[in-house]
């Protein structure tokens, strides 16, 4: 059943229709959360709610994923699946999720964030270099405490030793946010900011600003918009939401994986220093940007000759 109330809205109501509906369902995800984690944990999860979670005890961050895993459904998977039906249509055509992609444009999307690793990682090694006017020293502060508070947050999500923490990890940090932030921010919020502009370009781009801008690392907005551009333009030329959730999945997961193999000493790479680590990279960075740009082209060219059959 369609309550196709919103159909000829604005896209600016839309767009507070979206976020209204994004906080209602997040405020019922944490009353749930708590509902049902409290047979489970007891005081431990008033604590963590009141005084904040110990990140150094397993208690602590089993809760933390806990509460992210259950609220991150309700903010990011369960609106942007309703919202659809306000506006006229079914999710399945609203939120591109009808279209499946082939093998072969899989394989170029899988290709194409591997081959930009290098790349976005020296634009967020230019990013961290950020610095702020000396009247601004306060906010400049509180911005690194913030970047840092959530870097030992991640690492103390990440940090184990075994293959059942390892998928639980993905899950969490890499298959509900690719899930999640891609039906929202592409499959939603782009729809509307393209039908808003009349521009599908400025569509992409508002909405990997919106896309980086939501997160809070403001040392890592340069790197997060590009993602959230070149996610837009695989739903542009392909029509499916499915590239970008594949291309977002195959990002985090290759943060976490690497994770877990540096922490259990399974290897040494850091794959979050390819491109930066010294001039001898230069290289390394050069043929990262020639390469995405050929396969993006690569790309582009095929859906073109697909939709001209």
């Amino acid at each position: 059943m369609r309550y196709n109330w919103f159909e000829n809205a604005t896209p600016g109501l839309k767009i507070m229709l979206s976020i209204a509906f994004m906080a209602t369902f997040l405020l019922i995800g944490m009353f749930l959360s708590v509902l049902f984690a409290i047979p489970v944990w007891g005081n431990d999860i008033l604590k963590t709610l009141t005084a904040g979670a110990d990140i150094h005890s397993t208690t602590g961050i089993n809760i933390l994923k806990y509460l992210q895993t259950f609220q991150s459904i309700f903010l990011f998977v369960l609106p942007p699946l309703a919202l659809p039906f306000f506006f006229g249509q079914r999710p399945l055509n609203y939120l591109y999720l009808k279209e499946r992609p082939t093998a072969k444009s899989a394989l170029l999307a899988i290709l194409i964030l591997i081959c930009a690793v290098p790349f976005i990682n020296f634009t967020e090694h230019i990013n961290s270099l950020m610095k702020l006017p000396s009247w601004l020293s306060g906010i400049e502060s509180w911005m690194k405490d913030a970047e840092k508070n959530a870097q030992s947050l991640t690492e103390a999500f990440l940090k184990t030793s075994t293959i059942s923490g390892l998928l639980l990890n993905l899950f969490i940090m890499a298959l509900i946010p690719a899930v999640g932030e891609e039906f929202v921010f592409r499959g939603l919020f782009q729809r509307i900011f393209t039908e808003w502009t009349k521009n599908a370009h400025w569509g992409i781009i508002i909405a990997a600003a919106v896309f980086s801008s939501i997160h809070f690392q403001f040392y890592g907005f340069i790197p997060r918009f590009l993602l959230g551009v070149m996610f837009g333009y695989l739903l542009l030329w392909s029509g499916s939401i499915w590239l970008p959730v594949l291309s977002h999945f195959l990002n985090n997961a290759l943060g976490v994986v690497f994770f877990y193999l540096n922490f259990n000493h399974y290897t040494s790479i850091d794959i979050d220093k390819a491109g930066v680590e010294s001039a001898l990279n230069l290289p390394v960075l050069f043929t990262s940007i020639f390469l995405t740009g050929i396969l993006l082209f690569y790309f582009w060219k095929q859906k073109k000759q697909e939709t001209e059959i």
